[in-house]
């Protein structure tokens, strides 16, 4: 699978669905922020053009 550099924005909420964050981060980026952190919820919201 090629990697991409698009960006979207992701919305972070605990395991009680409780909003924590809102992070723009390349799909790996999302993948790996959710292997660290495995208690959060990470859903895709939009596309971003942030650098």
């Amino acid at each position: 699978m090629p990697k991409t550099k698009k960006k979207f924005d992701w919305e972070i909420t605990d395991e009680n669905g409780e909003f924590i964050d809102i992070i723009s981060m390349t799909n790996d980026e999302a993948k790996e922020y959710q292997n660290h952190f495995p208690d959060y919820d990470v859903s895709k919201i939009d596309y971003t053009e942030n650098d």
